[in-house]
C-alpha cells in the first residue's frame, strides 16, 4: 500500500514539482521514496512505500520491467500475485523480485489491457508503456484505491493518490464544484459521481481504465480515453438454498485466506456486528494458530456501544482486544487534520470514531481486514426493506407479501405504510421524479450561487423505486460503498495502514449478486444466507442481531448536550464564509434540530464539515 503521483507535459518540469507532490502523502508510504523521470522530464513518476510485500529494496517504486520497457507506479495489493506470477513463469517470463507490482508489469506485457481480469485485489496504478509511448492507468473493480486527475491551464496532467496533491502544483485553484456541493449538503450524497468538490479535479472510477497517447501534440481532457472495464456478469444462480449457502463460506474464507497474505502480521477491525465478527471468527477457526489483535471503538453510552457483543467474539477467539473511546474533546481537537487528510467533506462523524481505530492500528501494525461491503452485497440496510416490498409487489407474490410485510413489522418496527408508499410509487412513478413531493426545496441553500436545480440525485443512480438486487448494484457501484471506501482508505493510510476488505473479493460479490433477494432477506431477516452460512462460525449471540451500529458516535448527544452554543457559532462562521452559499436560515434550521424542535439528523454535521473544508483548502466559488 502506497501513494503515487504522476505529472506529465508537453513541456519540460522541474523535479521538485513531482517531489513535493509526492511530499505532501508521506503518510501513505513512510518507508522509502522514489522518482523517475522520462521523454527528457516532459514525464515524472513518484512513489511513496508502505513496505507490505517484498519488503527488501527489491520493492522500490517506480519499477520497471523488460529492459525497461514498461514503468509503473503503483497502490494497492494483488493477492492473486502468486497464481499469476506462475503462470507467466510457464510462459517464460522472469522476475528479480518476489512483489505483486513486478507481476503487474509482467501480465501488462503478456494480456495488455486484459491484465486487469486477472487480478484479484485492489489497485490504482500508471503505467508508462515506452515501446507504444502511452499511459495507461487503470483502478479496481470497485474503487478501493484512489486515483484523481488534474489539468492545469497550461497543459499540464497530474495524477495522485489524494486531491491535496495537487494544491501544491503550479496554477493550482481549490474552487468550490456547485453541483457536487448540492449534493452533499443537502442530500449528503458524495462520492458518486467522476467529479469531486473540487472543480476541474477528477477521480478514475472504480472499474475505469484510462489511456492517454503521448504522440498527440495538444494536451487536455479530451485526448483522455477512458473505458469501463469492470462488468459483473449477469447471471441468475441456479441452485439451491443449501448450495448457496456452502458456497458463500467457501468463497469468504479464501477470500479472507488471499487477504492474510502480506509480509507483516495482520490485524482486524472489529465492531460486534456481524460483518467484522465474521471475519474474525473465521480467520480464528479455519486459518490462524497465533493470536492475532482486534481494535475496536466504544462509546460510554451504552446506546452507541457494542462491546457486549464484542466480549461475545474475543470469548470463542485467540484475539487480543485494544480499544479506544471517542470523545467530543478529542474530535473537537482532530478536526482540522481529520478533514485534511479526507481531502473532502464527509457525512457524520462515524468516520471520526474509524480514524481513532486506525490511529490505534497504526501503532503497532500495518494490515487490518475489514468489513465494509457485506450490507450493500447482503441487504443489510434499513433502504433494502423497501426495495424487498418492491419486489415481492411486482412479482405478484402477495401471500410473501403480507408475511414479510408483518415480520418486518414484528422484528424492525416497520409501518404498514411503506407497502403503500411503495405500492404508489410504482403505479404513480411521477411521484418520485417530482422532488418536492418528498423533499421540499432548501431555502438556506443558494442554488443560483451554486449553478444546480433542485433535484434527486439518486433517481439517476438508481436509487428509487427498485428491487434489492437493483438497489445492491447502485449502492455497490454509485451510492454508499465508494463513499466509504474513499473514507476508509483516507483514514487508514493517515496512519500509514493499509486496509483491506474480504467481502469485495470479486468471485464473491459476483457469486451474491447472482442469488435470489429471498436469499438476502427472508422472513424480516437481512443476509439471511450468509447468516445461515456462518452457522458454526459465529457465536449464536451475533448471528442472530437484527440491529445495526458499526463504528459509530454518540454524536446526537454531543451536539445537543455537550456542545450546541459552539455548534450554533460554528454554523454562523460557516454562513460567513460560504462565499454566499448558505444564508442565514441554516442557522435557524440547526437551532430547530438541537432544541428537538425537528428530529436530528446528520445535516449539522455536514454544516460544519463544511466550514472546516473552506478554511481548511482555502476554497473559492468561481
Amino acid at each position: 500500500m502506497c501513494g503515487i503521483s504522476a505529472l506529465y507535459s508537453i513541456n519540460k518540469i522541474n523535479r521538485d514539482i513531482i517531489e513535493a507532490m509526492t511530499d505532501v502523502i508521506a503518510h501513505r508510504g513512510p518507508d522509502g521514496k522514489g522518482y523517475e523521470n522520462f521523454l527528457n522530464g516532459s514525464l515524472w513518476f513518484g512513489h511513496r512505500r508502505l513496505s507490505i510485500i517484498e519488503l527488501s529494496s527489491l520493492g522500490h517504486q517506480p519499477m520497471s520491467y523488460h529492459n525497461k520497457e514498461y514503468w509503473i507506479t503503483f497502490n494497492g495489493e494483488i493477492y492473486n500475485y502468486i497464481e499469476i506470477r506462475e503462470e507467466l513463469l510457464d510462459k517464460g517470463y522472469k522476475f528479480s523480485t518476489h512483489s505483486d507490482t513486478e507481476v503487474i508489469l509482467a501480465a501488462y506485457c503478456e494480456w495488455g489491457e486484459e491484465c486487469l481480469h486477472r487480478f484479484n485485489g485492489m489497485w490504482a496504478f500508471v503505467i508508462y508503456d515506452v515501446k507504444r509511448n502511452r499511459i495507461f492507468a487503470s483502478r479496481d473493480r470497485f474503487g478501493v484505491k484512489p486515483l484523481y486527475y488534474w489539468f492545469s491551464e497550461d497543459g499540464m496532467l497530474g495524477f495522485a493518490s489524494e486531491i491535496k496533491q495537487f494544491t501544491v502544483l503550479p496554477g493550482w485553484k481549490s474552487l468550490i464544484n456547485g453541483s457536487r456541493t448540492y449534493d452533499y449538503l443537502y442530500w449528503g450524497l458524495f462520492n458518486h459521481t467522476n467529479e469531486t468538490m473540487f472543480k476541474n479535479v477528477y477521480q478514475l472510477k472504480g472499474g475505469h481504465f484510462l489511456i492517454l497517447d503521448l504522440n498527440n501534440e495538444s494536451m487536455d481532457k479530451e485526448n483522455l480515453e477512458i473505458k469501463k472495464w469492470y462488468y459483473p456478469p449477469e447471471e441468475n444462480f441456479k441452485g439451491t438454498y443449501e448450495e448457496a449457502k456452502a458456497k458463500i463460506k467457501d468463497l469468504f474464507i479464501e477470500s479472507i485466506q488471499l487477504r492474510l497474505r502480506a509480509d507483516v502480521e495482520a490485524a482486524f477491525l472489529l465492531s460486534g456486528g456481524i460483518d467484522s465478527s465474521s471475519i474474525v471468527c473465521a480467520a480464528d477457526k479455519h486459518l490462524l494458530k497465533e493470536k492475532f489483535q482486534t481494535y475496536s471503538a466504544c462509546a460510554h453510552e451504552k446506546k452507541y456501544d457494542e462491546s457486549e457483543y464484542i466480549q461475545f467474539v474475543l470469548n470463542e477467539t485467540k484475539a487480543k482486544p485494544n480499544y479506544t473511546f471517542p470523545t467530543l474533546k478529542n474530535l473537537l481537537e482532530s478536526m482540522d487534520s481529520l478533514i485534511w487528510h479526507q481531502d473532502e467533506p464527509f457525512g457524520s462523524t462515524s468516520i471520526y470514531a474509524s480514524w481513532e481505530v486506525f490511529k490505534m492500528v497504526g501503532k503497532e501494525n500495518k494490515v487490518v481486514l475489514d468489513g465494509q461491503g457485506a450490507d450493500e452485497l447482503l441487504a443489510g440496510y434499513g433502504t433494502y426493506f423497501g426495495a424487498h416490498l418492491v419486489g415481492l409487489i411486482k412479482d405478484g407474490s402477495l401471500d410473501k407479501l403480507l408475511s414479510e410485510v408483518d415480520a418486518l413489522n414484528n422484528i424492525h418496527n416497520v409501518s404498514r405504510d411503506l407497502v403503500v408508499k411503495k405500492f404508489n410509487e410504482i403505479i404513480n412513478p411521477q411521484l418520485t421524479e417530482n422532488v418536492e413531493i418528498y423533499y421540499p426545496s432548501p431555502v438556506w441553500l443558494d442554488l443560483e450561487k451554486l449553478g444546480v436545480k433542485h433535484k434527486d440525485p439518486y433517481l439517476q443512480l438508481g436509487g428509487k423505486v427498485i428491487t434489492v438486487n437493483e438497489l445492491s448494484y447502485a449502492q455497490l457501484f454509485s451510492t454508499n460503498l465508494p463513499e466509504l471506501l474513499q473514507y476508509a482508505d483516507r483514514n487508514s493510510m493517515a496512519h500509514s495502514v493499509e486496509s483491506r476488505f474480504p467481502f469485495l473479493d470479486y468471485r464473491l460479490v459476483e457469486f451474491i449478486l447472482s442469488l435470489p433477494a429471498s436469499f438476502k432477506i427472508n422472513n424480516g431477516i437481512t443476509k439471511a444466507v450468509f447468516r445461515d452460512a456462518m452457522y458454526d462460525i459465529l457465536p449464536e449471540q451475533i448471528r442472530n442481531r437484527n440491529d445495526k451500529m458499526g463504528f459509530v458516535t454518540p454524536e446526537e448527544i454531543w451536539f445537543k448536550k455537550e456542545s450546541k452554543e459552539e455548534v450554533i457559532e460554528i454554523v454562523k462562521k460557516a454562513v460567513e464564509i460560504s462565499h454566499g452559499i448558505l444564508n442565514e436560515d441554516i442557522i435557524l434550521e440547526v437551532q430547530k434540530i438541537l432544541n428537538g424542535e425537528k428530529p436530528f439528523n446528520f445535516l449539522v454535521w455536514r454544516i460544519i464539515c463544511f466550514k472546516i473544508w473552506v478554511e481548511t483548502f482555502s476554497c473559492e466559488l468561481d
